[in-house]
């Protein structure tokens, strides 16, 4: 869905933000100062959303993973496995009969 905010400059004339906004796509937003221009580009976004494809210009740039922490590390999760191991076998315990 597009939406156009009027944006109120103390610099003099208008601007406006075009915001388009869809399940599974990008956020995509961008300032004008006519409104004619993003009334276009919504109506462009809009129609790009429909067809299920994006402008090379708008597409999301790839992101690297980042490094791994090392308060994440393997032996942090190994004990937290360890852990819920023992919370398990400890309720299979305390629920079976004497």
């Amino acid at each position: 869905m597009g939406v156009i905010t009027k944006r109120i400059t103390k610099a003099g004339p208008p601007s406006y933000q075009a915001k388009c906004r869809r399940k599974g796509f990008p956020v995509v937003s961008k300032t004008f100062t006519l409104l004619a221009d993003a009334k276009a580009f919504v109506r462009e976004i809009e129609r790009a959303f429909d067809l299920g494809e994006l402008p090379d210009d708008l597409k999301p740039a790839a992101r690297a993973k980042p490094a791994a922490s090392p308060e994440f590390s393997t032996s942090s999760r190994t004990y937290w496995s360890a852990i819920e191991t023992r919370r398990a076998r400890s309720r299979r315990r305390a629920s079976s009969p004497p």
